[in-house]
Formats: structure tokens, C-alpha cells, sequence
């Protein structure tokens, strides 16, 4: 019998406007889709990144266009992806950031509660599958 590999499927939810999310300090980029659990977002890459951080324990801080920031929320970086340019001579590339959320305070998890209502879309078209 052969082994399968069996995929939780992760809901999340596209934000609404512009919103940010900063990770420890070196990784900035707006994010794609989250819900309770973690988020996913984009950054600009540079040459002079390191290699991969998977699984590394930091904080990630929260930013919205309206002003809402939520600071030092407690995460793993679960998956990152690093997008190739189509020009060789480029040394900016994209990446791609998946991180779940830790334990967090009940202040944060209320702001994470109260951002989720009110900056996102919770419309069954608006959902994104992120695996």
C-alpha cells in the first residue's frame, strides 16, 4: 500500500485595503490571506538574505492602512517560498511567507479577533486555500 500524504485544508481570508505585516525586523510585505491561526504575506527579497528560516520561533507585527497595529504577536515561520526573477541580472527577488501564530496574550487575541472582523472578507469568493 502506498503512503499518502493528507493535506489539512487552511481557510484564510484576503484582507481588505492595505495591510502589512512585519517579521522580526527583517522581512516586511503585505499580507495575502490569514485568519486565527497564522497569515500569509509578500516581501521584497534581496541577495543579501539568508537561507530559509523555516520553523524559526519570532514575533510578527501587524499594520493596517486604517491604523490598527497589533505588535510582537508571538509566531513560527511555517513555509517560505523564494519567487525567481525572469531577469538573471536582477538581485531582487520576491518571497513568500507562511507563519502561524503562538501562543498569544488575551489583549492580542482580542486585536487579532477584532482585525479579522473588521479587515477582511469573509464572503465564500474571497476565500483563499492556502496549503
Amino acid at each position: 500500500m502506498e503512503n499518502q500524504t493528507v493535506r489539512k485544508e487552511v481557510i484564510r481570508f484576503q484582507t481588505r485595503g492595505a495591510a502589512f505585516a512585519a517579521l522580526y525586523g527583517s522581512k516586511v510585505g503585505r499580507i495575502i490571506s490569514m485568519n486565527r491561526d497564522g497569515l500569509c504575506f509578500r516581501y521584497l527579497r534581496d541577495a543579501s538574505h539568508g537561507e530559509d528560516d523555516t520553523r524559526k520561533k519570532c514575533t510578527v507585527s501587524i499594520f493596517h492602512q486604517d491604523g490598527f497595529t497589533l505588535h510582537d504577536v508571538p509566531c513560527s515561520i511555517v513555509k517560505e517560498h523564494f519567487l525567481l526573477s525572469e531577469y538573471s541580472f536582477n538581485l531582487m527577488t520576491m518571497g513568500k511567507c507562511e507563519i502561524q501564530f503562538n501562543e498569544m496574550t488575551v489583549e492580542q487575541e482580542a486585536d487579532l479577533d477584532y482585525f479579522i472582523t473588521k479587515f477582511t472578507s469573509n464572503d465564500a469568493e474571497s476565500r483563499t486555500n492556502e496549503r
